[in-house]
């Protein structure tokens, strides 16, 4: 689940390297889709956000859990570092556009800094950056999302570790499909 540069790309990533084995991640953006392609046999394990600190459940993931045959394989607990990112410094913020949860992740500051700029959610954090950096969305849109997708999409970082809890850690699993194929 997620985009690349993702904090789902990040945290796959950052479990793989703990592993015996080798990978290919595929970009399937929604929990319905890594479940298609695992009951299609067209990937081995899927790897999906299930909560959050402080965002809560991550209930796309567990309906899809709810709606297909699987077992957990495994729990990855990684650290979510928000970040707050402009196409360029010194432009005012005429909204603030991320994933909710990712909103939720940080509504201290939005709600102090931003209470009045409008919040847009996006699909996924590194879509919302993407979109900023090829002028999908307003210049004057300030987004949040990892300091690897602000890297990549060649954003600034305004901020920092914007998240309302120092620990902000998102719990994602390792599936495997046990449907009858």
């Amino acid at each position: 689940m997620g985009a690349e540069w993702s904090f789902s790309d990040e945290a796959a990533r950052f479990w793989l390297k703990t592993q015996d084995f080798e990978a290919v991640l595929s970009y399937m953006i929604s929990a319905d889709n890594v479940f298609l392609a695992l009951n299609e046999s067209n990937a081995d394990l899927g790897f999906l956000a299930l909560q959050n600190a402080a965002g809560g459940i991550v209930s796309e993931t567990v309906q899809a859990l709810a709606k297909n045959q699987s077992e957990i394989v495994e729990y990855v607990p990684y650290q979510i570092d928000q970040c707050l990112l402009a196409k360029k410094k010194n432009i005012a913020a005429k909204a603030v556009c991320s994933h909710p949860h990712a909103l939720a992740q940080c509504s201290i500051i939005l709600n102090t800094e931003f209470s009045d700029t409008p919040l847009i959610t996006a699909g996924d954090t590194a879509l919302a950056a993407q979109q900023l950096a090829k002028g999908i969305i307003s210049p004057e849109t300030y987004v949040i999302a990892s300091e690897a997708a602000a890297n990549h999409y060649g954003l600034v970082i305004l901020k920092k570790s914007i998240q309302n809890l120092a620990k902000n850690k998102t719990d994602f699993i390792v599936v495997r499909s046990t449907e009858k194929r």
